[in-house]
């Protein structure tokens, strides 16, 4: 009878320990944006994976603002692209 409640209980623990580890998969964060497409972020949080979406899209919107007008972002439209992507709403 010991033997099977600690085998019980060793199941048991492995199985939550399991069901703990999966629900710690990365969540996502995306959002449509009419110039640069869908942008997808990543991360361990909803939070993060935000953040990261935010990142991904000031990047392709700095990239398309450059190659658009074939010059360097300045610091005042830098910080217009971060304003204009931390507005979008994950879906």
């Amino acid at each position: 009878m010991k033997w099977f409640l600690t085998t019980f209980f060793f199941l048991v623990f492995l199985t939550a320990a399991h069901s703990a580890f999966a629900a710690s998969d990365s969540k996502t964060c995306k959002f449509e944006t009419g110039d640069i497409g869908t942008v997808i972020g990543h991360g361990e949080t909803r939070n993060q994976a935000y953040g990261d979406a935010i990142e991904k899209c000031y990047m392709k919107r700095e990239a398309l603002f450059e190659r658009a007008r074939a010059h360097v972002v300045d610091v005042e439209r830098g910080q217009d692209l971060i304003d204009s992507c931390s507005e979008m709403k994950c879906s």
